[in-house]
């Protein structure tokens, strides 16, 4: 068979990016797939890469052969230009969220993608078509496939969802448009199909998304997360890997704002301006070989994700003063990448420093250090801050956080799986404090498969991932004072190599190979 799958973004950095290179990977191993996304690097996953131009003349670079199957990725021309759903920074590309799209850049939007697709199809036999995302893509799809009736299936993600089609009037038209024609639409969760219900109503688009919806639930990359290398073979990797990244240079310069400044504003720009310098902020950090010299602790609790507020990493810093006073030899690994990097180690410099006045200013002016909306991310850490001075227990936690010994906490950068699996394999537990809704939890099956208790909060897909509710977190106005709680709880009860093996065992259960099952059940 010949798949097409239509994502259009890039191919790593966030879990729908992830999903679609699994995805196509799985499916390459009995059809011909091709992949359309805007990936400019030319991945070895692939056999070929084929470029269509602003002239809509193609390019094509041969990578290497498959004995079968072809797996081959396409990047259409769509300008300088590249909506996105979460605001962030990306090479060569001028970046937009959708809602700040004027209808101008829509329309080009679409229409560039459409052309190109439609051209695509003309010359090249497509079974059946996927594509990721609801916001935007099934429209596309419609438009590309009206004359040629080649059948679509839309995979939902929570992002397009509640930061675009939920805010954006435009796109909630757009995408209804777009599912009339598609044969199914896929989602991750039961909590995402109900959101999805709840953002288009009870009329017709409700009673469509009823009766074409399946749940189909994420999967682990076993080949990839079953590679765990050794020191020599994890040292190599790095250095191939990390250049241009931060260092620790730069991360003592954040620290360092943290122990004195109070003025946001400033430290805001202090922070940009030092960022400035950094070659590739999203990159692994550029001396790590010199962070991971022992990763022998006891505990080991990781954080990974994106750094923005919504995926809670300053949630995850308050909790330390708990953490080191109870266990002074824990080891904090902080693994991912963002504008809010900076941020974050000023926070814990705060911390460290005693500063109460940055903290306070913090709580009430954070908002300005991230680019875009937020919603209400920081209510949580400036509750936690009241909650501290109301119960008279500030001065206590403070002496906390200055006899810390902040050496132990490691920023690593971004991690590429080529190294996150080995370093989540030296992790005992890991942190999901994610405060907006997620389709699923991606990341906290990842962490059980390499041997990891999950602590997350209990909301939206987060709660159907995790199996026993000793491992989630009530999410409420105490959100910080119950993460401190759950994750102090899990390290003195359940850090085992019985429970450690469990959650391994029940990560088993969900795979790529079951999802591409699923995928080409349903589309028939």
């Amino acid at each position: 068979m010949n798949i097409l799958y239509w994502h259009g973004y890039l191919l790593s950095g966030s879990g729908s990016n992830i999903y679609a290179l699994n995805v196509v990977k799985d499916f390459a191993r009995n059809n011909n797939v091709f992949l359309f996304s805007q990936e400019r690097r030319d991945l070895k996953e692939f056999d070929e890469h084929w470029e269509y131009r602003s002239d809509m003349t193609l390019e094509r670079k041969v990578m290497g052969e498959r004995n079968r199957n072809k797996l081959i990725n396409v990047k259409p021309y769509i300008g300088e230009l590249l909506p996105v759903f979460v605001r962030d920074t990306y090479e060569d590309f001028q970046v937009k969220t959708f809602v700040d799209l004027t209808d101008e850049e829509l329309e080009k939007y679409i229409e560039l993608n459409v052309s190109v697709l439609k051209k695509f199809l003309e010359e090249n036999e497509i079974d059946i078509i996927y594509c990721n995302h609801l916001a935007i893509s099934p429209y596309i799809l419609r438009k590309a496939t009206e004359e040629n009736k080649i059948p679509y299936v839309v995979v939902g993600h929570g992002s397009s969802l509640n930061y675009t089609i939920a805010r954006d009037e435009r796109y909630k038209k757009l995408s209804s448009e777009g599912l009339k024609n598609c044969r199914r639409i896929v989602f991750q969760s039961d909590y995402f199909f109900q959101r999805t219900l709840e953002v288009y109503g009870s009329g017709e688009m409700g009673d469509l998304v009823r009766e074409r919806g399946a749940i189909i639930p994420c999967g682990i990359n076993k080949e990839v997360f079953g590679r765990v290398l050794n020191r020599e073979e994890m040292l190599s990797v790095i250095e191939r890997e990390a250049m241009g990244g931060y260092s620790q240079r730069d991360s003592a310069y954040f620290r360092g704002l943290g122990q004195g400044g109070e003025d946001i504003g400033r430290i805001s720009e202090e922070i940009r301006r030092r960022a400035a310098k950094v070659e590739g902020y999203s990159s692994t950090d550029s001396d790590l070989h010199l962070k991971i010299d022992s990763l022998d602790a006891s505990p080991v609790i990781s954080f990974v994700g994106r750094f923005i507020f919504s995926k809670g990493p300053h949630l995850f810093l308050m909790t330390l003063p708990y953490i080191f006073n109870k266990y002074p030899n824990a080891r904090i690994f902080i693994i991912g990448s963002g504008k809010l990097r900076g941020a974050l180690e000023v926070i814990l410099g705060a911390l460290k420093s005693r500063n109460l006045s940055f903290l306070l200013n913090f709580s009430q002016e954070g908002h300005e250090m991230e680019e875009g909306t937020t919603f209400g991310e920081l209510s949580y850490f400036k509750r936690f801050i009241e909650e501290l001075i109301e119960e008279q227990r500030m001065e206590e936690y403070l002496s906390m956080a200055a006899a810390m010994d902040i050496e132990r906490v490691t920023f690593t950068g971004n991690l590429s799986h080529n190294l996150l699996p080995t370093m989540m394999s030296h992790s005992d537990l890991l942190v999901v404090p994610s405060i907006f809704p997620e389709a699923f939890g991606m990341i906290a099956l990842e962490g059980m498969y390499m041997g990891n208790i999950p602590v997350t909060f209990d909301h939206s897909g987060l709660s159907e991932v995790v199996p026993f509710p000793e491992n989630k977190v009530s999410f409420d106005g105490r959100a910080v004072a119950n993460l401190t709680e759950k994750i102090l709880k899990n390290c003195d009860e359940k850090i085992s190599k019985e429970n450690k093996e469990f959650f391994k065992n029940y990560a088993e259960n969900f795979s790529y190979e079951k999802i591409c099952e699923e995928l080409i059940r349903i589309s028939r």
